[in-house]
């Protein structure tokens, strides 16, 4: 799976943390950086496979999402975006959570993420 072209920074994020929620491995994946991308299906024990492994037992315990909640730093080449984590009940679990993005190949593609 790819992600659609020329989607905006929050768009991939966006992507990124719904695909952790829905259990959606390769849209996960498509979200990454290449070298993060390629790198997960080599090794194990990678970031990304922390993010993954962290965020779906946020979502499967707590029923955890993200909510868009603002920009910290932008760059030509790289942003930095805050997001809120909500409980199923809708409140909000601990604090906002950064997450950075870097232009990879044209596209927008996440380089750090915190679940």
């Amino acid at each position: 799976m790819s992600l659609g072209k020329g989607l905006s920074p929050r768009e991939v994020a966006e992507e990124f943390y719904a695909a952790i929620a829905a259990g959606d491995e390769e849209r996960f994946k498509a979200a990454l950086t290449t070298a993060d991308r390629e790198q997960m299906n080599r090794v194990r024990g990678t970031s990304p496979e922390f993010w993954w492994d962290s965020g779906r037992r946020y979502a499967e315990e707590y029923g955890v999402t993200w909510e868009f909640d603002g920009v910290r730093e932008e760059t030509d080449d790289k942003v930095v975006l805050w997001f809120k984590r909500l409980n199923a009940d809708g409140t909000q679990r601990g604090s906002p959570v950064p997450i950075h993005l870097v232009l990879d190949e044209g596209e927008w593609r996440i380089e750090t993420a915190s679940i």
